[in-house]
């Protein structure tokens, strides 16, 4: 009878290990573009996520990857980090295409990286389906913060930030 507690204790573990907080991930996401440290803390959490993780967790493995050529000095060192994350990113909206928070993370890093990186074709696309499909997000604080950040980068017509707001 131990020996079956102490391996279902092992597999929890393992599992919790595996599978970071989703809302502590959140909040070190959006502390980690100001902040080294808490990006540090947000990649450490990610070290053990795989492609074999679930889609959201490849997803901001993907973005703590592209977060981590700001803080590099060598511009080959950059340049992996940014094509690891991209490949990442891809990986997750090909995995779960209808998942808003990883449309919302690809549109966040898109609109944010220079343009001669040349990662900006599904700019459009996201913000369409941002729009189309914020209301059915169920997590309040996600979804205040997906509004918030749509709102302040001012890509959106009056209309459309009248109706992300009153989706709130």
């Amino acid at each position: 009878m131990r020996l079956i507690l102490l391996f279902i204790f092992i597999v929890a573990a393992n599992a919790a290990i595996a599978n970071p907080d989703i809302t502590e991930l959140r909040e070190l996401y959006y502390k980690a573009a100001m902040s080294k440290k808490s990006w540090k803390q947000l990649s450490k959490l990610l070290s053990p996520v795989d492609t074999k993780s679930p889609a959201v967790l490849v997803c901001y493995r993907g973005v703590s990857d592209m977060m981590e050529a700001k803080y590099l000095v060598s511009p080959w060192s950059k340049l992996k980090s940014y094509r690891s994350g991209k490949r990442l990113i891809e990986e997750a909206v090909r995995r779960d295409i209808k998942n808003p928070e990883i449309r919302f993370l690809r549109y966040s890093v898109q609109t944010n990286l220079p343009s001669f990186l040349d990662y900006k074709d599904d700019i459009a696309s996201d913000r369409l389906f941002l729009i189309a499909n914020v209301d059915q997000i169920k997590d309040k604080v996600l979804k205040n913060n997906i509004i918030q950040y749509l709102t302040e980068i001012k890509a959106f017509k009056e209309e459309e930030i009248k109706r992300l707001k009153n989706d709130r």
